[in-house]
């Protein structure tokens, strides 16, 4: 009867044991990604990081958990990204061309009307693509980062305080450009000054005139209120823009084969349905932007889309002639 009982209470212990070294175990693999970008939680960029903290906690069975560090609380775009380099910042989404201090081409993926359509866009930011996988490798090679997802940002419209019909319309006319080359080629092309300024720092430029004009999907203009300063709308659908959704490589090789696997399922799901979010709300947005007293200026209205197509083009063509196969590769994709 003793030993039956010594047994028993081994049994247990043995049990308990297990018990705590299971526990351990789990506490040790629980990890915890910090997610910075420069978008307000309202707006759909924001929206996505949310749900992708949601999807990884939901494919991970919570074993991997996303703080979310929104509208630039950990640095400007180029503070952020640096932080992904060196590890101090686990995901980070934004223009594919402000990695480009890492890896140059990848700025061709935000040329401007360089894509047919939204589904076209869509497939060549894929990381799964042939020619994005092989820039994915370069950027984590150079830059310590990788490609982990894309994300629709929406189609980029103009605004100003003038309408606009033609690019010789912008003659003089200050418009923000993101601070990266191949923007400011692009508002070149417009027939514009472009004139850097930091995403955090436009409304206050708009409101003093520092600038006359800038432009973004409908999403920003609305969800920043740039309606307030800005008069006019047009409808120049210059880029079909897609952000890239990158993450540290140095997070990347501290996951098992199954946790990256689950990161990019999360990815391709979140993706999925913040597209769906982002054209409904695109189909709704010009009204409520009328409504709030701005005017569109279309092609029934005047706009001349094929001037702006051409002359931007010209231009790209002219300062990124380094450039030609990648388009020609990307413009091929069906």
């Amino acid at each position: 009867m003793k030993r039956r009982g010594g047994l028993a209470i081994l049994a247990v212990l043995l049990g308990y044991l297990m018990f705590l070294l299971l526990s351990a175990g789990s506490v040790h693999a629980a990890k915890t990604l910090r997610y910075a970008h420069n978008n307000t939680p309202t707006q759909q960029a924001g929206r996505f990081a949310i749900t992708l903290a949601d999807q990884i906690k939901q494919k991970t069975n919570g074993e991997i958990t996303v703080q979310l560090f929104p509208s630039s609380q950990l640095g400007n775009v180029y503070e952020m990204i640096d932080g992904v380099k060196v590890g101090t910042i686990d995901i980070n989404h934004t223009d594919f061309s402000a990695y480009a201090r890492y890896y140059d081409d990848l700025a061709v993926y935000n040329a401007a009307y360089l894509y047919r359509d939204v589904d076209h866009a869509l497939k060549a930011t894929s990381p799964d693509h042939p020619l994005m996988a092989k820039m994915s490798q370069q950027l984590a090679a150079r830059g310590a980062m990788r490609i982990l997802g894309n994300q629709y940002y929406g189609v980029r419209l103009l605004t100003a305080n003038i309408p606009v019909k033609k690019p010789d319309d912008l003659r003089g006319k200050k418009i923000r450009a993101v601070p990266i080359p191949i923007y400011i080629t692009m508002i070149e092309g417009m027939g514009a000054i472009p004139t850097p300024v930091d995403f955090a720092e436009l409304p206050t430029a708009l409101a003093t005139g520092v600038v006359d004009g800038q432009e973004n999907p409908l999403s920003t203009i609305f969800h920043n209120k740039f309606y307030q300063m800005q008069k006019f709308v047009m409808l120049t659908n210059h880029m079909i823009a897609f952000n890239a959704v990158v993450i540290s490589e140095k997070t990347w090789q501290g996951l098992t084969d199954l946790q990256r696997n689950q990161l990019t399922e999360a990815a391709i799901a979140t993706r999925t349905i913040s597209m769906k979010e982002t054209l409904q709300e695109e189909s709704e947005l010009l009204a409520k932007l009328k409504g709030l007293g701005m005017k569109a200026v279309g092609p029934e209205d005047g706009l001349d889309v094929q001037a702006f197509r051409q002359r931007v083009l010209d231009q790209t063509t002219k300062k990124f002639p380094q450039w030609a196969d990648y388009i020609k590769q990307i413009q091929e994709i069906r």
